[in-house]
This record gives structure tokens, sequence and C-alpha cells, in this order.
């Protein structure tokens, strides 16, 4: 985890360097400044947690400072002001007399302030860091499952001591084609996630005709044999929705394999499609275990899966967060709620336009 930052900013040199070195041999980055001028300067390359700052500078306000880094960063970063006394002159080293306090506190009570400042963020960063770790451990070993089947398939299907029949050999090519699509379902999610991260995803605003998207739902599913069924209804009079058609088609499929994986055999995943004078809705409903109601919302979570009857592992980890999100950037919204019947119903509505 990285050090939390300190920019501090005052016009006494001494006083700067010998705070700068207590709070170095805490733990903490700081940057230091006599200016208002050269603090500007480094936010570029310095974007500060916190801000230790001396109103009274020589070339203006200290304020500016905290102004240019809600203006350049768009946070508004903690400040402790520390006008006080400027430290004794020299020897660096000698030690600070009681009535020579850098800021209205003694030395060490200041680096106590500056710990109970930065503590919190200290700590969600840290646990931010946990919870990435953890997903990114999770992800590896989900990935590990169908790469593991790929290299034994393609291993048994190469070697040179045994003679496969037909039927078996179409066993290890289905095996081999399942788990290259696995594969490549994950690498497409985590290529989204790194756009929807650095702000690259982008989806249109378009005319949506809901009946199409069942259409084309339904043609990527014809070919691939499942023992849930799939049944498609669009109620009378459902308006076109406003939207990124593909957009809504990743989260369509996503969804309805979803189902499909928690579905128990026989049963039936339902897509439904109706809306009003606002919204167009999807639902796609399945009879799997359901979803507790204290833990709808944390399937939605890129760091969290559900735990318990409804098998986390047998989703991709990251695949609703990001069609949630998906949702979101085109103005609609994405949630569960429990399906008739029992089982869940994942419900994608989008702004409806008016006929």
């Amino acid at each position: 985890m990285e050090k939390p930052r300190i920019l501090l900013v005052k016009e006494d040199h001494t006083w700067r360097r010998r705070v700068r070195r207590r709070l170095g041999r805490c733990g903490y980055q700081v940057a230091t400044a006599g200016s208002v001028a050269t603090a500007v300067a480094r936010l570029p390359r310095f974007r500060p947690d916190l801000l230790l700052l001396d109103p009274n500078l020589p070339d203006g306000s200290g304020w500016e400072v905290a102004r240019q880094i809600r203006h350049q960063t768009g946070t508004h970063v903690p400040i402790l002001v520390c006008p006080g006394l400027p430290p004794p002159d020299g020897d660096p080293g000698a030690p600070w007399p009681e009535d020579a306090r850098p800021g209205p506190f003694g030395l060490e009570a200041l680096v106590e302030r500056v710990q109970a400042v930065l503590s919190p963020a200290v700590a969600e960063a840290s646990s931010a860091d946990d919870r990435e770790a953890a997903f990114f451990s999770s992800l590896s070993h989900d990935l590990r499952t169908p790469l593991t089947t790929l290299r034994t398939a393609v291993e048994s299907l190469m070697a040179d001591d045994v003679e496969w029949d037909e039927e078996t050999r179409r066993e290890f090519l289905a095996a081999i084609l399942s788990g290259a699509e696995q594969v490549g379902r994950y690498a497409q999610d985590l290529l989204e996630l790194a756009r929807l991260d650095a702000g690259a995803l982008r989806p249109t605003r378009q005319r949506i005709e809901p009946e199409e998207t069942l259409e084309a739902l339904a043609r990527d599913f014809e070919h691939q044999p499942q023992l849930p069924s799939v049944r498609f209804q669009v109620a009378a009079g459902t308006p076109a929705a406003q939207g990124d058609p593909a957009c809504v088609q990743r989260i369509l499929v996503a969804l309805v394999e979803n189902a499909l994986r928690c579905s128990p055999p026989g049963s039936e995943v339902v897509v439904a499609l109706a809306g009003g004078a606002r919204q167009t809705v999807w639902r796609v409903s399945d009879h799997g275990p359901g979803i507790p109601p204290a833990e709808r919302e944390l399937v939605f979570d890129r760091h969290r899966r559900v735990r318990g009857g409804r098998s986390a592992g047998k989703a991709p980890g990251i695949s609703l967060y990001l069609c949630r999100e998906l949702a979101r950037l085109q103005g609609g919204w994405l949630w569960v709620e429990e399906a008739e019947g029992g089982g869940a119903c994942f419900c994608l509505a989008l702004p409806a336009i008016a006929r």
C-alpha cells in the first residue's frame, strides 16, 4: 500500500525540515514548499492526502493552495493550519523547547493530530487493497479451472499411446470449446473492467426496439443446448427504449447465462419485456435457489459474491458488476428481486421513448 502523502507549506525552511524528518520517520511521504507558487507547482506530480498549511505565505494566502488542490483533483483534502512560532535557529538536531511549537501544537502533538486525521484514510485504503487482492485471488482461482480443463483435453488428444474413438474425441473437443469460451468471457470482462476504470466506456443513446432485443437473444442461445429452456414474452404496447443496443445485448446475454447456470434441470428461464410511459423493463427469471434479501446488493459488488444456495463459483465474479455499470451509463438501472414461484429475477430498466 502506498504511503500517505502530506504537503507541508510554510515559509521557514528549518521548520519544514524538522517536521518533514519527524513525519518521515512515521512512514509518511512528505513534500514541502515555502510559497504558494512552489506548492501549486508540486501538485501535478504530488497529490496530497493531507495539507499542513500556514495561511500567511510570502507570495499570498495559503488558502490558494487548498483551492488549487480542489480545482485540480476535484477532492477536498483535510487541512491542518500551522501558523505558530518558528523553530529555534542553530542545530537542526537540537530538541524543541516547550514554548517553541510548530503550529498550535507541540511537535509530538502535531504528529498525533496528523495520525488521527490520516488513520481512517489509511485503514480504508488498506481495506480496499485487501478487497482488490482477494478479488484477483478469486479470479485467478476461477480461471485455473477452465485452463486446467483445456490443458488436460489437449494433452489427452495429443497422446501417442492412446487411440481415442470418435465419440471420446468429440467429448474432448467439446470440453476445449467450452473452456475456451469461458476464458474468453473472463477476458472480455477484464477488458471492459479496465475500460470502465479508465472512463473509456461510453455507451451511445439511440432507439432500441424491444422485440429486436429478444430476437437477437433467441439467436444467441439457439444453438446452445441447455437443460433449462428459455421462453420469451413481450407485453402488448411495450415502448421502445433509449440506450446502446450492443450494451443491452451484453447485459441480457450475461443475465440469461447466469439464470441457466443457476437453474435446475427441467426448469424454465423466462425473459419478459414490458414497460410504461417512463421506462422499459426486461426481466430475466429463473427457478434456482434465489438470493436472500440481505445479499441481493452483494451480487453487484465488484469484490464480493453471494455464498450459500446460489453457487457463487458458477458465474464470473465481475459480470454482474459490469452489467449494472453498463445499465447506469445508459441512464438505467439493474436490480434483483424474488421471482414469482421462487428463484431470482434480474430486472434491467432503461428510459422509454414515447410513441
